[in-house]
């Protein structure tokens, strides 16, 4: 009975011990590799279309420097290119005439009213007759405005007269003077030439002011002082006129013009009388 009692314990706790499962191993897959996209085709460089040969720039040679007679030419002309560069300035939808053109191309240099007024009186085909509108609508005293006018309208008067005497300008414009010469051949002489002069400065037309009377004076061969009062009344007359008409309008400035014309018509012909008797 005793050996028998160890052999039940024993038996009776190895029934109860759990029994023992068999271990699994897992073993990682091997990693596939991910699909590749295929790269683009590489063009190579002899595939490619060939580019052009680069030409060598050819060597300039620097341009010869304008003759001292030229570079006075260009100076002399450089007034007249005055209204070209405005209008080129000036925006193309901006409704004004010339001359204020020119007043907003001189005012961005910080000039006042009167030094603009007066040098837009010294560009040719302006003159006078464009400066004085341009006063008025500065709002500038038109007296004021008359006064400055004639005094820029004959600053550069004198130089002219003097320099087309030049034999340089003489040699440039010898053709075109002969011709000129031949027309004119016809006018009066003495004092009603000097009347006609005047006259033909002081109407405000197209091309007609003091520089056209300052290359006329020079083709009848006038005497300096004879040519500048004749021009200088002419450009008087013409503010005149410019005045009545900005501040009379065009009816006012019209019967004026019509009686200046009478005036100066009756003492040309008057004038003529005398020196024919």
């Amino acid at each position: 009975m005793r050996c028998a009692l160890p052999l039940l314990c024993a038996a009776s706790a190895a029934a109860w011990q759990p029994a023992t499962l068999p271990r699994v191993v897992r073993t990682a897959s091997p990693l596939r590799p991910s699909p590749r996209l295929p790269h683009p085709p590489v063009l190579s460089t002899s595939s490619a279309l060939p580019s052009p040969p680069l030409a060598s720039p050819e060597p300039r040679t620097p341009s010869p420097p304008l003759p001292s007679p030229l570079r006075s030419a260009a100076l002399l002309l450089l007034p007249a290119l005055l209204p070209a560069l405005a209008l080129a300035s000036a925006g193309a939808t901006e409704h004004l005439h010339l001359g204020q053109k020119i007043a907003l191309w001189f005012s961005r240099t910080g000039l006042p009213n009167w030094a603009v007024l007066a040098l837009i009186s010294m560009v040719p085909a302006v003159e006078l007759r464009g400066g004085v509108p341009v006063g008025n609508w500065m709002g500038l005293n038109p007296w004021l405005t008359l006064l400055i006018c004639v005094l820029g309208n004959m600053l550069p008067i004198a130089p002219t007269l003097l320099a087309l005497r030049s034999d340089f300008v003489k040699s440039l414009a010898k053709p075109l003077l002969l011709r000129a010469e031949k027309k004119l051949a016809g006018l009066p002489t003495g004092q009603s030439r000097t009347l006609a002069l005047a006259l033909f400065v002081g109407i405000p037309a197209p091309g007609t002011g003091a520089w056209t009377g300052a290359i006329i004076a020079y083709l009848l061969d006038m005497p300096f002082g004879s040519a500048m009062a004749a021009i200088f009344a002419g450009v008087v007359l013409a503010g005149l006129i410019m005045t009545v008409l900005t501040l009379a309008g065009k009816t006012g400035a019209l019967i004026a013009l019509a009686a200046l014309i009478a005036a100066g018509v009756s003492a040309i012909g008057s004038a003529a009388k005398k020196e024919t008797d």
